[in-house]
């Protein structure tokens, strides 16, 4: 049986009319209209923003992924910095097509602490937080 906090996600690939039921919840039901598809799974279709995503995992040892979204071609720099913003790494710094895009700090060498992931891309900065446990 499903807890309240479990969630259940379909990427619809073409346009119809779907109908859904929940079989633990039989109360549940109803019909889903897709006018067109959430092109999820399609290559070919660009993020609207410029976005980062929370490093994964965090806190984490040794290894971590940054996601990042690019709704254009451009130039990208992926930074890592302490906690006293002095530059650790630059993991990234390049051109850069449109899209989804992830790197991966190894900190094998690092020291426990707080870090912070810079990325910049067409003269704007996002920056996040994470936790590096050993």
């Amino acid at each position: 049986m499903l807890s309240q906090d479990q969630t259940f996600t379909f990427t619809f690939l073409e346009a119809g009319t779907y109908p859904y039921h929940c079989a633990p919840h039989p109360f549940m039901t109803g019909t889903i209209e897709v006018s067109t598809p959430t092109g999820a799974d399609d290559p070919s279709a660009a993020p609207k923003n410029f976005e980062i995503a929370q490093n994964y995992p965090n806190p984490f040892n040794a290894q971590t992924t940054i996601s990042f979204s690019l709704p254009s071609d451009g130039r990208v720099t992926v930074d890592i910095f302490n906690l006293l913003g002095q530059r650790v790494e630059t993991l990234l710094d390049g051109h850069i097509t449109a899209g989804t895009h992830q790197v991966t700090w190894d900190a094998g060498n690092a020291q426990s602490g707080i870090f912070f992931y810079r990325v910049s891309f067409d003269n704007r900065t996002l920056t996040g937080r994470m936790t590096l446990l050993k």
